[in-house]
């Protein structure tokens, strides 16, 4: 699950800024990612009726670095969408 994976995105790269208050903000990120994961395990085991674990966050290099430009990519493209939204309604 992405959002699981995206709290280890976000706390690896909160660990190399240097601004305190953007670490804090990419940590929160992280926090907010994991607590995504926990609901929506809750929304599949009432959808399905099955337990779901979540996963282990990926800790290979190549995971991370896969993950690093998925989460990266989303917030691009959220940002053109705010851009697109704003200017179109």
């Amino acid at each position: 699950m992405i959002e699981a994976a995206g709290e280890e995105f976000y706390l690896r790269v909160a660990k190399g800024v240097r601004d305190t208050h953007a670490k804090a903000l990419l940590t929160q990120n992280g926090h907010e990612e994991r607590g995504h994961a926990h609901r929506l395990v809750k929304a599949i085991a009432a959808e399905s009726g099955e337990t779901f674990v979540l996963p282990e966050p990926p800790r290979s290099q190549r995971s991370f670095a896969n993950t690093a430009r998925e989460e990266s990519r989303h917030g691009e493209r959220d940002a053109q969408a705010v851009r697109l939204i704003a200017a179109n309604g």
